[in-house]
């Protein structure tokens, strides 16, 4: 027997993978960092609403210390189109570039 380390269910060994949300033995998981939650699901930070799908139009992460009147074309840093929800507690989290994100802190805040 094994334990999925999904979702805790007990497996036996004559299978390779979890019934229950088809996760394989080693595979890693993901774990909510607010609740420890591993009811996660993929998905992306969709644009809404007024200039949805614009040529150039992305999420963004924008610090609540950027200076005011700074130039910065895109007042902020880029997400990564993959994102993840907490099916626990509701957090929704993506994650951007490292070195961009301390780049335009550097600049900018």
């Amino acid at each position: 027997m094994w334990t999925c380390p999904k979702c805790d269910e007990q497996i036996e060994d004559q299978f390779n993978s979890c019934w229950k949300c088809a996760i394989e033995p080693g595979e890693p998981t993901i774990k909510c960092f607010k609740c420890g939650g591993k009811e996660i699901v993929k998905g992306e930070i969709t644009v809404s609403g007024k200039g949805k799908g614009g040529l150039f139009s992305f999420n963004i992460f924008q610090p609540d210390t950027l200076r005011f009147l700074t130039l910065t074309l895109t007042n902020g840093t880029k997400l990564e189109t993959h994102s993840y929800a907490c099916l626990n507690c509701g957090t929704v989290w993506s994650q951007a570039d490292v070195d961009a994100l301390r780049e335009f802190i550097r600049k900018h805040c």
